[in-house]
């Protein structure tokens, strides 16, 4: 008598044959980000329904701005200490709050859905979790490094354009404001290594609005 084999033992063609990483661009997936704090995974979302909910709104630097409820203390904190400075620098912000891929000509996104790059890594950005914030973009641009120190970026045509410069820097973000933003448990974009980011600033998850309570708090004590 023949031996029948069970549906549950077929298998689909895509199962047998589809690279690994392909699972991925069906169920999302998380992002890892280097440097951060072992909650980091705590506050990010795998939908923009989800992140939505955990987005609340506060005024900086006189912008009303959406950004993740954990770090809204903060925030109110670095204004605080800004205001306190008494620069005369005039913020602009971008738009903290976006759901969004990486967008840098470093990362080749092969999955706008998932944020999948081609070498099977989710690369979405921190602002797409209210975690980020951009300061001034036209005049603290994304520039790329080359081996000599010097910044540029390239046009849609491919032309090698260099970075403009601001009192010898390729930004005008004054220390002060990047300090006070380190200070506070932020990463910043121009200490990148390969590429500058000179707007960026994102949250490390070490300091935040863990219990959601208002107050600032280690997140090893809010557990």
């Amino acid at each position: 008598m023949d031996t029948q084999i069970s549906p549950a033992q077929w298998k689909i063609f895509a199962e047998v044959y589809e690279p690994p990483h392909q699972a991925q661009l069906i169920s999302p997936s998380l992002p890892k980000y280097s440097g951060t704090s072992k909650c980091f995974p705590q506050v990010l979302s795998t939908s923009e329904q989800t992140a939505d909910s955990k987005i609340g709104s506060l005024t900086f630097q006189g912008n009303n701005i959406k950004v993740n409820k954990v770090i809204i203390p903060l925030l109110k904190k670095i204004d605080q200490e800004i205001k306190t400075e008494n620069l005369n620098y005039k913020l602009k912000l971008g738009t903290p709050y976006t759901w969004r891929c990486v967008n840098s000509p470093k990362v080749n996104i092969v999955d706008k859905t998932t944020c999948l790059d081609n070498k099977g890594i989710v690369q979405r950005s921190k602002h797409s979790y209210g975690l980020a914030i951009d300061i001034n973009p036209s005049t603290n641009p994304f520039c790329l490094v080359r081996p000599d120190g010097t910044n540029y970026y390239k046009t849609k045509e491919g032309i090698e354009v260099e970075c403009k410069k601001y009192n010898g820097k390729y930004y005008d973000l004054p220390e002060e404001i990047i300090q006070i933003f380190k200070a506070n448990d932020f990463r910043w974009g121009g200490d990148f290594s390969d590429a500058k980011d000179y707007m960026h600033f994102d949250w490390q998850g070490n300091l935040g609005d863990f219990k959601g309570n208002g107050n600032i708090e280690p997140y090893s004590n809010s557990k």
